[in-house]
């Protein structure tokens, strides 16, 4: 889970808004127009980086991952800016990223919304659902951001259910 809370001036209309995308909105897109590509997305191990200053992590998953039992879209995990190099794919399957890309990419963009966070506001994302990001601006910004792990979130949300329960 990401929090974010931004106070900003841009002066553009779109500049400076949050761009949200729901990855299993994509998924059901890609599986109903595209179903290679989203089989290609659900199997092929994308490799991800951010090097920064004295950070660098990285990752390795396919692009959706699907409950074992029931079939449905659990994660969604894809950062054009954090992609590393497809080393961990086949020369085929190099290709076959290739191919499907394009209808990933669309389904993103066709289903891209966005909102301009007021002074004071603030936004809640599932990393493993949402994509997100930010509409560039010239001008000032102050944005903090605060992560939970999925585990956190689902841990306090017992605890506060037992208390309004009365244990």
């Amino acid at each position: 889970m990401t929090l974010d809370g931004a106070r900003h001036q841009p002066s553009e209309p779109l500049a400076g808004a949050t761009r949200l995308a729901d990855g299993y909105a994509v998924a059901a897109l890609l599986r109903s127009e595209a179903p290679a590509a989203f089989e290609f997305f659900c199997r092929a191990p994308l490799p991800f980086q951010h090097v920064a200053g004295d950070v660098h992590v990285s990752a390795t998953r396919p692009v959706f991952t699907l409950d074992r039992v029931s079939g449905d879209v659990v994660e969604f995990c894809y950062n054009e800016t954090d992609r590393a190099p497809l080393d961990t794919l086949s020369f085929d399957d190099v290709a076959a990223f290739y191919e499907h890309e394009g209808a990933l990419r669309r389904a993103i963009g066709r289903l891209e919304r966005s909102v301009r966070l007021q002074p004071s506001e603030a936004i809640v994302v599932d990393n493993r659902r949402v994509m997100h990001g930010r509409f560039g601006f010239s001008g000032k910004r102050h944005l903090i951001g605060c992560y939970l792990t999925a585990d956190d979130w689902r841990s306090r949300l017992r605890v506060l259910r037992r208390r309004a329960a009365g244990e």
